[in-house]
């Protein structure tokens, strides 16, 4: 009857994870994706494939990607590694709950922390902090058990290891863990400390020069990530300017990106509270709720640094404010209060009461965030692009250029065959091509320079409705009916010959 019930419970996760996937899944949306997808097509061998920045090197999300693109013949396929690195953290939480909570907690205690709105917004995304997330728990659970187990901490340094791969500057995220290794071992003589430390930096130097054989063979150079991360001071910078330069200003900013942070701000105060309350109870004592409170502490840190931080030793640059850099935050916090709560508030109505709560969080998370899907970033103009570049060749193979305003907007000529619009006062010499523009003047401005063209225009559409948006996305649509969209292609004809079934202007 247990083993049917874990099953079933298995079941849940499962099925709820593949839901918020599919809801919130929006493919590429013109930004950092595109430079893992960048390095995807790379390593699988695909045209367009090329090592444009450190993004391309970050291994554990782009090897997995490239295996599936290599299957699938696509780079969309990498999307499929996504999912399964989403199924991996669902499971993750449910484990870490289940172990120190009980088997209902664990359900809707994974099920209220997955569907978080950063989390479930940003995880089908091709981006890292997901990922982080993972291996920080992992991180955490080896740590835990390497209290008593040489081994153990040894997994810890791989799992720290796969942080640093993952993002560098995440490897600051494990600070918590570190302050605890250095009071509790050294207290233990210093003997121990170094032998665990030692095995510790192992596990870590493994993954490290894995690393860099990846990075050598993509690029020939020697840790090329980590001079390469020096550009992204000039970008930081020009985030500071919006976001705020003043600790005041950029805690306002930061808030701002979390929904006003009234949650955030609840998961901040009230497992401090849970843990007074525990510890009162005897015989419980710190190392019985050791776990959690540095899960706490972590979360806590992780938003801090995010927040206040810097990217620079040698000045102040603070680190770009961007709310999926605060999803291993939010999922610590809320990790540490559903287990506190259940070592606080004991018994069946206790349980039942805690599980009731945490299916309401659920649906409020839900509430909040499936208004928004398909909208991360550019996502839907980038589609919308796509869209248009797709209808292009199936008409005609002439070259395709954008205008610079879309161009910007999408960076989707960064992997495609389509170039920047040159000007009206540089016009292609090809003798026939493609032109996406947002401009309606556009198309009098070719014809008053090139009044012998031949401009042909077609439609843009795009969903009316999200669940439109969904429909289409998945090839079930057009299920709904659409809207022309504010851009314009045009295919321009400067050829003698002429094509009798274009409408012409």
């Amino acid at each position: 009857m247990k083993n049917r019930l874990v099953n079933f419970q298995y079941a849940i996760i499962f099925i709820f994870s593949i839901f918020l996937y599919s809801i919130f899944f929006v493919g590429f949306y013109g930004s950092d994706d595109l430079q893992y997808a960048s390095g995807i097509r790379f390593f699988a061998g695909l045209n367009g494939g090329e090592i444009t920045n450190i993004g391309s090197l970050r291994f554990p999300l782009v090897l997995p990607g490239a295996v599936f693109a290599k299957l699938g013949g696509a780079v969309q396929w990498a999307f499929v590694s996504q999912l399964l690195y989403f199924l991996i953290l669902s499971f993750i939480i449910y484990f870490i709950i289940k172990k120190n909570t009980n088997v209902n907690i664990s359900t809707t205690g994974a099920m209220s922390c997955i569907s978080i709105p950063a989390v479930s917004i940003f995880s089908p995304s091709l981006l890292p902090d997901s990922i982080i997330s993972i291996f920080i728990l992992i991180h955490a659970l080896t740590f835990e058990k390497s209290i008593n187990n040489k081994f153990h901490i040894f997994l810890s340094g791989i799992a720290l290891g796969f942080i640093y791969s993952s993002k560098e500057a995440s490897m600051l995220y494990i600070i918590p863990w570190w302050i605890y290794f250095l009071i509790h071992f050294s207290r233990n003589g210093w003997v121990e400390f170094f032998l665990k430390g030692s095995l510790y930096a192992s596990g870590f130097t493994l993954i490290f020069l894995t690393d860099a054989l990846i990075q050598f063979y993509a690029t020939g150079a020697v840790l090329p990530r980590l001079y390469g991360g020096l550009d992204a001071a000039q970008n930081a910078r020009a985030f500071m300017e919006r976001q705020g330069y003043l600790p005041i200003d950029r805690l306002r900013f930061a808030l701002s990106q979390l929904n006003k942070g009234y949650s955030f701000i609840f998961l901040m105060i009230i497992p401090p509270i849970l843990a007074a309350s525990t510890l009162r109870k005897r015989p419980v004592n710190f190392q019985d709720i050791r776990f959690e409170i540095i899960l706490y502490s972590a979360g806590i840190w992780i938003f801090l640094y995010n927040t206040f931080g810097t990217i620079s030793f040698s000045e102040y640059i603070g680190v770009p404010i961007q709310t999926r850099y605060y999803i291993p935050s939010y999922i610590f916090l809320l990790i540490s209060t559903i287990i506190l709560l259940s070592k606080t508030f004991t018994g069946s109505i206790a349980n039942t009461s805690i599980s009731i709560s945490l299916i309401c969080l659920t649906s409020m998370h839900l509430f909040s965030a499936i208004p928004v899907a398909g909208q991360i970033y550019g996502a839907s103009n980038y589609r919308l692009t796509a869209a248009a570049v797709e209808r292009a060749k199936g008409i005609d193979m002439s070259p395709i250029f954008f205008s610079k305003d879309i161009f910007a907007r999408t960076r989707y000529g960064t992997m495609e065959a389509v170039k920047q619009w040159p000007g009206n006062e540089h016009f292609p010499s090809d003798c026939r091509y493609w032109l996406l523009s947002s401009d309606a003047n556009e198309i009098s401005r070719i014809k008053g320079d090139q009044p012998d063209a031949e401009i042909a225009v077609y439609p843009v559409t795009s969903p009316r409705s999200r669940v439109a948006f969904i429909t289409q996305m998945y090839g079930l649509g057009p299920i709904f009916p659409e809207k022309v969209s504010n851009l314009q292609l045009m295919h321009v004809n400067k050829c003698k010959e002429t094509n009798s079934d274009q409408e012409r202007l």
